[in-house]
């Protein structure tokens, strides 16, 4: 059970950690661990930075590798000093600036599984891992692959050329690679038809690709194709939120999902309309909440001050009141402390912005939600976003408040309560450190 304002220490006891059924152990790894984790990167770039002072962060499904890996990486750059991180206080996804700040850090190094947000104040090396994988199962079920449900009778043709020829006649599809297997695509790319579009990952830090195209998902597309023309997509990589973000974006195309670990391919769809309607349902809720809550759930997401000021601005001009809340991980007992409160938004990085959990006595929403509930220039359309950098100005998802919005009254009817709402004048804003 959770305290007010704390997690329970039960919680981190019997934690799913998410571990692979294929995931190697200590003595697995032996001498490929230098190979696996980039030790000889990690080093070449603590040495180009003269850093004495570095935070390695690991998820917890890492962690039992992390003294392995500090004392190799530690005898590689004797002369700095090294500090593990573990149990960050929001996602393992983001970095934890504040952990590394705790010890004087000057730069931190992510292992693992990255939503790829670039930190907002230390220098960051990301490691995504390099992990070799067999990808004959996915050239194989590739075919399969398509915008209209499968058909119950496939016909196999046994000439080669046939086949190959119809294959060249299906349309494009994007595909979009887990970062855990981004070290993959260039075997992934030889297993897929050339009408595949392979996304490749903006990581902090990195040059950019010196490529022309589209970008979402912090992904850039060699395409010159609008994204939304596109019908297919294909994710690589195993279920939890990072798809989910894919099936929203991508909502009005037909999403595919192979999952690595288990050579599956499966079409996602009524999953996604569930969800669909779920959020627009959050989004009239938001619409009827005269106080607003905002939740701080990130503090190393680079713009994260700038968009807590512009929902500010965004729910002054709409005539609500709000307050802005720092909480760290999100629990049911923390926000029934605020009854006053009728709707939040979440302020955090793209994976871990949905708390979907009946649980909770307000419901919980995104910034993008947010503005499509009080911004009457933005409409629910087919950029959903769960990145609050594209709602902000020079964003790709930005749209602007009217000018007169604070000296207008809007009438309309709530599709929750069937009663009239009127927007009021300026409330204001309270800020409640907790």
């Amino acid at each position: 059970m959770a305290v007010a304002f704390c997690s329970s220490a039960e919680e981190a006891l019997h934690r799913n950690l998410g571990f692979s059924a294929k995931q190697k152990s200590n003595d697995q790894f032996g001498e490929d661990i230098n190979e696996c984790f980039e030790l000889e990167r990690c080093a070449k770039w603590i040495s180009d930075h003269s850093f004495r002072r570095i935070a390695l962060q690991f998820p917890d499904e890492q962690l039992s590798q992390s003294v392995r890996i500090a004392q190799k990486l530690g005898s590689m750059v004797p002369d700095s000093k090294l500090y593990i991180l573990g149990d960050t206080s929001f996602g393992s996804c983001c970095v934890d600036e504040v952990a590394a700040e705790h010890s004087a850090c000057e730069g931190v190094i992510h292992f693992g599984h990255s939503c790829l947000s670039p930190p907002s104040r230390l220098a960051t090396l990301f490691v995504l891992g390099m992990y070799p994988r067999e990808w004959t199962s996915l050239g194989r079920q590739a075919y399969r692959i398509r915008s209209t449900p499968e058909p119950s009778l496939i016909c196999i043709s046994q000439d080669p050329e046939n086949h190959s020829q119809r294959e060249e006649e299906r349309e494009e599809f994007l595909v979009i690679v887990d970062t855990e297997y981004c070290s993959q695509l260039d075997a992934i790319r030889a297993h897929l038809p050339s009408r595949a579009v392979i996304g490749v990952p903006l990581i902090p830090g990195n040059e950019e690709p010196a490529m022309i195209g589209q970008q979402a998902l912090k992904r850039l597309f060699p395409t010159s194709r609008l994204l939304t023309e596109f019908g297919l997509v294909l994710w690589i990589g195993k279920e939890g939120q990072a798809l989910v973000n894919v099936l929203l974006r991508f909502s009005f195309a037909s999403v595919w999902a192979y999952d690595p670990e288990h050579n599956t391919l499966q079409q996602q769809g009524l999953t996604i309309s569930r969800s669909l309607m779920r959020r627009r349902f959050l989004v009239e809720k938001a619409k009827d909440a005269r106080t607003i809550g905002i939740l701080i759930g990130t503090l190393g997401v680079q713009n994260y001050l700038q968009v807590i000021g512009h929902l500010r601005q965004l729910i002054r001009k709409a005539g609500r009141k709000s307050y802005t809340l720092a909480v760290g991980k999100l629990n049911v007992a923390k926000l029934a402390n605020f009854q006053e409160i009728d709707v939040y938004v979440y302020v955090a990085c793209p994976e871990n912005s949905f708390f979907d959990s009946k649980e909770f006595y307000r419901p919980v929403v995104t910034p993008y939600e947010l503005e499509v509930a009080l911004n009457p220039n933005r409409t629910w359309g087919a950029h959903f976003s769960t990145d609050f950098n594209d709602i902000l100005p020079g964003g790709p998802a930005y749209v602007a408040t009217p000018e007169d919005m604070e000296s207008s009254l809007n009438y309309e009817t709530s599709l929750i309560s069937g009663k009239a709402r009127c927007l009021l004048s300026d409330l204001g804003e309270v800020l409640i450190p907790t």
